[in-house]
């Protein structure tokens, strides 16, 4: 499913570059522990980092150029866990975050330029965002909603977070919520 799949693998991968991915998600881990340290994932057609039913973590590194089809997240999590701490994002046809399907992700020291959206939470998922900077979002900065009813409402908590550059810093869906700094 990913150019490079890791299936109930536990895996740990430290200064590497995933570059000019083709596949539908440069990196898809399903079902495994995972750390990412200093990983560079650059100039995907689709998603970087796609992690379902998965736990671990992403420290450092950079996402730029994902998307180049038209969509394309930084980092898509379904029924994972994650922690996403001082890493750089540039250049996002889609999100940067997504975080769905009862998801749970903290994340912070980000910066993001250049994305679709900064970081969105849906499906019953949650989001804690702090210390980040998101500049020029072309749809919003940060978004809560349902995109599979079965799920239901999502939630940001966010502290610390400048939007900028963007005509629309907050979208939240009836029943979902997006706290901002209280």
């Amino acid at each position: 499913t990913g150019g490079t799949t890791f299936y109930q693998s536990d895996v740990s991968i430290v200064s590497t570059r995933f570059e000019g991915s083709r596949g539908e998600d440069a990196l898809n881990i399903i079902n495994s522990a995972f750390t990412l340290d200093d990983v560079t994932m650059a100039g995907t057609v689709s998603d970087a980092l796609d992690a379902d039913f998965s736990s671990g973590s992403v420290r450092g590194g950079r996402f730029t150029d994902i998307g180049q089809a038209g969509g394309g997240d930084a980092i898509d999590i379904s029924g994972s866990e994650v922690r996403v701490s001082g890493t750089a994002f540039a250049r996002i046809a889609d999100k940067a975050l997504s975080v769905g399907e009862r998801s749970t992700m903290a994340a912070t020291g980000l910066e993001m330029a250049d994305v679709g959206t900064g970081a969105a939470a849906k499906d019953g998922s949650s989001l804690a965002l702090s210390a980040t900077r998101i500049t020029a979002a072309t749809f919003a900065g940060l978004t809560a909603y349902i995109k599979k009813p079965e799920y239901g409402p999502a939630e940001i908590t966010a502290r610390d977070v400048t939007v900028t550059a963007t005509r629309t810093p907050v979208v939240a869906q009836t029943g979902s919520r997006v706290e901002r700094d209280g």
